[in-house]
Parts: structure tokens; C-alpha cells; sequence
């Protein structure tokens, strides 16, 4: 019995590090509201764990009509005794865990404390520093990005900040494009009060240039048994200061013909990390990964690939753009825009992909 569930608090609950994170409002809010978001990546036959089933089993049987998925519901009060359950959250946490054991599911259904322990020491930032050098160790002309690197004083990284122009500076553990400063005025009193607050809670910060960016990417993994598998790819737009804003709905072919457009081989660029996951992560962890990269112009104004701006040990919304394209048989040209939008909002081109009610906040969305 394979269980999905919807937990986007993850990274916050990562960045805490106990089993006593209790998420904010907003994170249960939409937790709620997106519930069911897994169906468009989740296997066929299996179940997605929902607060209730009435409010959304008439949509979901409309949706296994015309998918053929068969996808079925289950509530908490359902788990307790489960003992051949296997899990499939959006991310691993151990505050997830004890969740489920106090929902009734058996010790033996879930990963172990030292376990979820290394995947979130592998889930710290600077596992991306590890991937440039494994992907660097390959030799690949299109891949010459500078490292990233942890600094764990104010002094060093206001240093940092001078000598590299537009850089960014990311605290160990967030997401979303959250516990990220872009710097553009490196003098700024505010940077490096940020600076010392994000030291004095986590320790630390990864710096990194920034780069004349083309376009933002992603390649999406699957981890199980020892071995990854390559889901596809993921195109992305961000903001300034590098939040989500909306994932690209197409083919893969289309989504492979838009990277390589400016000349690059993008395919032998996610061979080398997937050969860099490999050896690091896949042997110590199962589930998805998705690893966000970029397209950017040197100094020269050749296209070139940053192979490792971002590694998440978790699902992705380019799993779930992934999995929209395939179960809508996004073919030819066609291409969409996938978002978060907020009720009651929703513009006429907008179709939701889960299901809304009179009291949904959060929706996905197709346009």
C-alpha cells in the first residue's frame, strides 16, 4: 500500500531539526488546500492521505475517469495499525515522523531517527558544493562554474559580498527561494545584520556568484534500492530573489529542445550530477531529488551550464509540472504555465488542479 502525502512545511520543519516543529497557519492552511496535489505524480493504485474524504472524492473520481489512474483516498484515522504501509511524503522530516506514529502507523512503515538524521544533514546547502566538484572531476567544457562556498562569520562573507558583485547568500536550511539575499548594495547596513542573524541560527552561510542568467532549469530524480532514475526535466521562472514564480507545462521534448537552443549540451551536463548523485546521495537515500540548475552567459558571451544552484531531497514542483504534461499529453508545441494562486482570484484562463471549495485560500493552477 503506497501512501502520498502533501507536506509543504518540509523545509521548515528541516530548518528546525526536532520532532517538536509544529507548522505556521499558512504551512497547515496549505497543506489543506493542496492535499491532493500528489495525484499528478503519485503511481497508479495508490492512495493520497486527505483531512476528509467528502470534500474532494466527487472530484477525485471525476479526475480517475479521465486519467485511468485509479488513485484512491485515506484518512488519518485510517493509518492507525497500518504495518505494509510505504510512504511517499513531499519531504522526509522528523517531526513527519513522529506525526505518523501518533496517527497509529507502525515504527517498522517508517524511516528510522538516524535515517531522516543524515537526510538532513544531506539536505544542507552545502551538498551543492560536493556536486560541483564531482561534476567538475568530469571535465565537461560546459560546465565551468564557480563552486559555492560556507563561511561562518559576518566578516567573511561581507567580504564575499564585495568581491563578487550580484552574488547570493543562502542560509543552510529554507526553501522556496526563502533564506536567500541577493546582494546588490554590498554596504548595506540591513545585509549584514542579516548576515549575523542567519550565522547566530544556523551556523553559517553558502555564498555563491551571481551569473548573467538565460534560464532557470531542473532536473528531477527518483532514488530508491540504490539506484536513481532521471524523471525528466523541469523549465522554471523565479523572481529577484529567487522564489517560484511559475513552472513551464510541456513535453519533455519541447522542454529539451527549449534548453538546448543556446547551443549547450544540457544532457551530458544532468548525466554528470546524476553520476554525482550517485555517489553521494543515492546510497543513503530514497525518494525524489530534484536538482536546479541554470543557464547563463559567461564572460565571453558563450551559453554555459551552473550544474548545481540548488539540491532538494524531496519532491518538487517540477515533479508535479512533470507529471501535468504527461497526464494532460502535453504534445507538439503546447505549452502552460503551472502557479500557486491565491482564492478568490482565479482568472477565466486559470484551471485548477486540485479541487476548490468555499473556503479554499491556496489553489493550483493550469493556465
Amino acid at each position: 500500500m503506497e501512501i502520498y502525502l502533501f507536506n509543504p512545511e518540509h523545509d521548515l520543519a528541516l530548518a528546525n531539526g526536532t520532532p517538536l516543529y509544529t507548522p505556521t497557519p499558512t504551512a497547515r492552511r496549505m497543506r489543506g488546500d493542496l492535499e491532493l496535489l500528489p495525484v499528478w505524480y503519485a503511481e497508479k493504485g495508490s492512495l493520497i492521505l486527505v483531512q476528509e474524504k467528502e470534500r474532494c472524492a466527487e472530484w477525485l473520481e471525476r479526475w480517475n475517469k479521465s486519467t485511468g489512474k485509479d488513485i484512491g483516498l485515506i484518512t488519518k484515522k485510517e493509518l492507525r495499525g497500518l504495518v505494509n504501509a510505504e510512504f511517499e511524503p513531499w519531504g522526509w522530516n522528523a517531526a513527519l515522523r513522529r506525526e505518523l506514529l501518533k496517527a497509529g502507523v507502525a515504527e517498522s512503515c517508517l524511516p528510522s531517527e538516524e535515517r531522516l538524521a543524515a537526510y538532513r544533514e544531506m539536505s544542507h546547502r552545502r551538498i551543492s558544493i560536493d556536486i560541483h566538484r564531482k561534476v567538475k572531476e568530469q571535465g565537461l567544457k560546459e560546465v565551468c562554474a564557480e563552486e559555492p562556498c560556507e563561511l561562518d562569520s559576518v566578516e567573511r562573507v561581507m567580504q564575499y559580498a564585495r568581491e563578487h558583485p550580484g552574488c547570493y547568500l543562502k542560509m543552510p536550511y529554507s526553501g522556496s527561494g526563502r533564506g536567500i539575499y541577493h546582494v546588490i548594495d554590498k554596504s548595506n547596513r540591513a545585509l549584514e545584520q542579516w548576515c549575523a542573524g542567519a550565522i547566530r541560527s544556523q551556523g553559517s552561510l553558502l555564498c555563491e556568484p551571481g551569473y548573467a542568467k538565460i534560464r532557470d532549469f531542473a532536473a528531477e530524480f527518483y532514488c530508491a534500492a540504490g539506484r536513481s532514475s532521471f524523471l525528466g526535466y523541469s523549465v522554471f521562472e523565479t523572481d529577484f530573489h529567487s522564489q517560484f514564480r511559475y513552472g513551464v507545462v510541456a513535453s519533455q521534448t519541447l522542454l529539451k529542445r527549449l534548453l538546448m537552443i543556446q547551443g549547450v549540451n544540457v544532457e551530458r551536463a544532468v548525466q554528470a550530477v546524476q553520476k554525482a548523485i550517485d555517489e553521494l546521495i543515492t546510497p543513503h537515500y530514497d525518494g525524489y531529488v530534484g536538482v536546479d540548475m541554470i543557464l547563463y552567459e559567461d564572460e565571453t558571451g558563450e551559453a554555459r551550464v551552473n550544474p548545481c544552484v540548488e539540491v532538494n531531497l524531496r519532491a518538487t514542483m517540477g515533479v508535479v509540472t512533470c507529471g501535468v504534461a504527461r497526464l494532460k499529453k502535453m504534445g507538439g508545441t503546447r505549452i502552460g504555465e503551472f502557479y500557486l494562486s491565491q482564492m478568490p482570484y482565479l482568472g477565466y484562463e486559470e484551471k485548477p488542479l486540485v479541487p476548490v471549495h468555499d473556503k479554499t485560500r491556496y489553489v493550483a493552477v493550469m493556465r
